[in-house]
């Protein structure tokens, strides 16, 4: 019973991360969520939320640093994009 309980934490923490990282990404297109995003990515829960999910944390800082010299939509769809490509590594 206590292995069954653990691999459903470990898969429940697994989700979180992702939709963590996921929702960070999506927030940089909007001024009121940016900042806090933007904290997000400095963190040591985003290295963390990698960690555990199996993303490259280097690569996405890049990515992020990128989209900070694009236009609201035009991060947006960036956005997407990133969010599309970490979904496939995820499957």
């Amino acid at each position: 019973m206590t292995a069954s309980f653990t691999t459903k934490n470990e898969d429940g923490i697994l989700r979180l991360c992702r939709a963590q990282v996921y929702a960070a990404i999506d927030d940089l297109h909007q001024d009121t969520n940016r900042q806090s995003a933007l904290v997000f990515f400095l963190s040591e829960n985003f290295k963390r939320c990698c960690e555990i999910c199996g993303f490259d944390y280097k690569s996405i800082i890049e990515d992020v640093y990128e989209m900070s010299k694009l236009s609201n939509i035009q991060r947006k769809v960036r956005g997407q994009q990133i969010i599309n490509q970490l979904k496939s590594l995820s499957v």
